[in-house]
């Protein structure tokens, strides 16, 4: 079995529970965040920081996950090994 092929949908995969957790651990930040207007409410507080900067890295695996699939359905080889481990 070649892993490689499933790497997108490990990614995906990835992306999603890092997002969901992200959302269950910060959920009461978000709603501050939220309540205060969303616009300027993050810069200088580290706990609005950590929550964005980690939604914004599941989102970004999500995408990646996306990319390598479409990749690996059209080429039907392995990405490069800069985007990450290959087997």
């Amino acid at each position: 079995m070649k892993l490689w092929r499933w790497s997108g949908i490990f990614l995906i995969i990835t992306g999603a529970l890092h997002s969901v957790v992200g959302l269950l651990i910060g959920w009461e930040i978000l709603l501050d965040i939220w309540s205060e207007g969303v616009i300027n409410t993050i810069h200088t507080q580290y706990d609005r920081n950590t929550i964005f900067w980690f939604l914004f890295s599941g989102v970004f695996l999500i995408l990646l996950g996306h990319f390598s699939r479409w990749f690996i359905r059209k080429e039907q080889k392995s990405l490069q090994r800069f985007v990450g481990w290959t087997y």
